[in-house]
């Protein structure tokens, strides 16, 4: 429906949120289509924030996929390129969660803690809660 009546940008979360709920539930190749459309879209609409989120995406899919050496190379990739540190630590968090080492953990909670420091948001708290379980409370490691 959005598509027929050309709503580009009500569009576009919606095939995002398709494209996750496909990837949560394991439908990989129907969620590779769906972020596809969704990065196609965001370009044309010029949204950095909606094109970071469908490579993120991409890039998960791809590794349930089995692509384990190039998934986590996409990410390492847009962490080089990420000057927000939401990003960053978002980007740090995937890569951990995707085996590429205890120092991505190290880095995220790091950025988690100073985010959450900053906006006492729940989703920051919650992903500085699993890191900690993780990485511990080690020296260097904001309280």
């Amino acid at each position: 429906m959005l598509r027929a009546h050309g709503a580009p940008y009500y569009l576009l979360p919606a095939l995002q949120d398709q494209a996750e709920a496909l990837y949560r539930v394991g439908c990989w190749t129907m969620a590779a289509a769906a972020c596809a459309e969704a990065l196609a879209l965001a370009k044309e609409l010029s949204q950095r924030d909606s094109v970071l989120r469908c490579r993120v995406l991409g890039a998960l899919v791809a590794f349930a996929r089995g692509e384990t050496i190039a998934a986590p190379g996409v990410l390492e990739a847009l962490l080089r390129e990420a000057d927000e540190p939401a990003d960053q630590a978002m980007l740090h968090y995937e890569l951990w969660r995707m085996g590429q080492g205890e120092q991505h953990a190290q880095s995220a909670v790091a950025l988690y803690q100073e985010l959450f420091e900053r906006a006492p948001r729940a989703a920051y708290r919650i992903r500085v809660e699993e890191l900690r379980a993780v990485v511990g409370d080690r020296p260097g490691l904001p309280v």
